[in-house]
């Protein structure tokens, strides 16, 4: 998925997919565990969505960072912006 989003131009073409699910992963399994989070003043949901924002920002090209915006403005989300 991650490396044919990378061929149609969704992620940039410098991206390390096999390193990038690497840092999305180990970001959530250790942010998002109790240890953590109970020592933290954000959500569950909150850290998640600060995870995406972080990680997929930096991802993704121009194009495809303005197409996520407008998608996010013009349709109902899972994920709500803080």
């Amino acid at each position: 998925m991650f490396d044919q989003a990378k061929r149609e131009g969704v992620f940039r073409k410098d991206l390390n997919v096999d390193l990038f699910v690497l840092v999305f992963l180990n970001s959530v399994q250790n942010i998002i565990n109790p240890q953590t989070l109970s020592q933290q003043s954000f959500s569950t949901e909150e850290a998640f969505h600060q995870i995406l924002t972080i990680i997929f920002e930096g991802a993704v090209t121009d194009e495809a960072r303005q197409q996520l915006h407008l998608s996010e403005h013009s349709q109902p989300s899972l994920i709500h912006e803080r």
